[in-house]
């Protein structure tokens, strides 16, 4: 779950006039090592802040300083690998180990790559929470490439799915890249030829010990993580077979009937769920990996093209050509 350095380094960069007192900063800092309470107590906190400041740069300021090597065991982890294509891996299957409240999809082809950040965990993601994250997790990434491969990379482009904020400019200089907002989802571009190069920090021997640590420290506080968010990871990571009552049941070793049980406490049924994790997924293959509607159809377990053409329009209120006509082009 999250790592209490990075709440630490939240509250270190909280602007003078939201400054905490030192009773207030232990307090935090206490509640925040439960593993099941410091996800709330970091999110409220941004919250809090963009509440106080909607225009705020604190995203783009907090990524700044996520130097890959000084972070977590996840990162560690992520840093010991043996080359860049492993640390997409890891990104993509064990994001969930510190709490993400985004999910990381990653696109490989011939020419480039691509991270594109969804948000299933939730109903509803505030501008600010996406902005948030997506300068965080872009930041990280940037900045794990320069120390680790090449200390001239630079990105090939980003699409952001907010708008323009004030401060664009600082994007420009702390990615040196081309920069598009307003787009369908938030998406770092870069090309292959790094890909296969050994880290400058790769370990073979402490890779699987940072990795082990982190998944032990899971399976002993998988029970008491939220269980919608379980089922979500789940859904994401295992479609369109989990998209089957049965499988999904199966995969989380419950019943159907408990499953939904322990949903119907959260207010939420499987098929609620099913369709959040459907209109990310759409975002991704349509956007990100420029598939057909055929093909998102079947990789998102429609029986037919016309039975997904409608969720679309009951999900984005347009059809998929209508969605394709806002997408950036190529």
């Amino acid at each position: 779950m999250l790592d209490e350095i990075y709440l630490r380094l939240l509250l270190e960069l909280l602007p003078a006039n939201l400054k905490l007192s030192s009773w207030d900063i232990n307090r935090m800092l206490e509640q925040g090592r439960d593993s099941d309470h410091a996800s709330r107590v970091y999110a409220d906190l941004i919250h809090q802040l963009y509440r106080h400041e909607p225009n705020s740069n604190i995203g783009l300021r907090f990524g700044q300083h996520l130097h890959p090597a000084t972070l977590c065991d996840f990162s560690r982890a992520l840093m010991t690998s043996p080359n860049f294509k492993t640390v997409l891996s890891l990104i993509e299957r064990y994001h969930y180990l510190h709490g993400a409240s985004y999910y990381p999809s990653i696109a490989i082809d011939a020419e480039q790559i691509s991270i594109a950040l969804t948000y299933p965990y939730k109903e509803r993601v505030s501008m600010t929470q996406r902005r948030f994250c997506a300068e965080g997790v872009f930041s990280y990434v940037v900045n794990a490439l320069r120390e680790t491969v090449d200390q001239q990379l630079q990105p090939k482009a980003i699409y952001f799915d907010f708008a323009q904020p004030d401060y664009f400019r600082e994007y420009e200089a702390h990615f040196d890249c081309e920069i598009v907002f307003g787009q369908p989802l938030a998406m770092l571009v870069m090309n292959t030829q790094f890909i296969e190069r050994d880290l400058s920090t790769s370990n073979a021997t402490l890779h699987p010990l940072y990795l082990n640590k982190c998944l032990d420290h899971w399976r002993r506080s998988a029970r008491q993580c939220d269980f919608q968010y379980r089922v979500m990871i789940e859904l994401m990571q295992q479609h369109p077979h989990s998209f089957s009552s049965q499988t999904l049941a199966d995969q989380l070793n419950i019943s159907v009937r408990g499953l939904q049980k322990r949903l119907s406490k959260h207010q939420q049924s499987f098929s609620q769920l099913t369709a959040r994790a459907r209109r990310e997924l759409v975002k991704v293959y349509l956007y990100q990996h420029g598939a057909s509607v055929e093909v998102t159809a079947e990789k998102l377990g429609f029986q037919t093209s016309s039975g997904f053409r409608r969720f679309f329009r009951s999900e984005f209120d347009m059809t998929p050509a209508e969605f394709s006509q806002l997408c950036l082009q190529d």
